[in-house]
This record gives structure tokens, sequence and C-alpha cells, in this order.
């Protein structure tokens, strides 16, 4: 292959699918950035300091969760489907 380094930069299940294949990638080197992944909230008050540490602040009964978004911020989705 061409690639010889890559850096790859994913939640925890796409890192562990990675390195299931790593071996057959022929790569000389492989760096992985490990983000966090939004479905794995520990609790709900990890999701609300989390939100409060984004600057988000919505009442509990106003979001239906929250994404990492393209524009590479946080974003809180309302139960009628719209982004914050």
């Amino acid at each position: 292959p061409s690639i010889k380094r890559l850096l790859y930069c994913g939640v925890g299940c796409s890192v562990q699918a990675l390195r299931a294949v790593e071996a057959s990638l022929g790569l000389d080197e492989l760096y992985v950035l490990g983000t966090h992944c939004v479905d794995n909230s520990p609790s709900v008050d990890a999701t609300r300091l989390f939100l409060d540490a984004a600057g988000i602040s919505v009442a509990e009964d106003e979001y239906a969760g929250y994404e990492f978004m393209a524009d590479f911020r946080v974003h809180a989705k309302s139960p009628s489907g719209s982004y914050e």
C-alpha cells in the first residue's frame, strides 16, 4: 500500500474494529486518537456535567441527546429532532 503511516481518529468501537484488521493493513506505523462516544455516558449526571462544560445549557426535558458534529462542536438534540 502507498500509505505507510496513518493517524486514525474515532470512537472506541471503531478503534476496536481498526485494531482487529491492523495486521492486514501493512502499515509501518498506526497512530490512534480516541474520542468520547456519545452513546456511552455513564450516568445522567455525567451527561449534565459534559453538556455544561460544552456550554450547552438546557433543561433535562428539553434535550434527547447530544452529538459531535462536522463543525467540531457539540450540539444538543431536542425531542423534536432539531439541534442547538
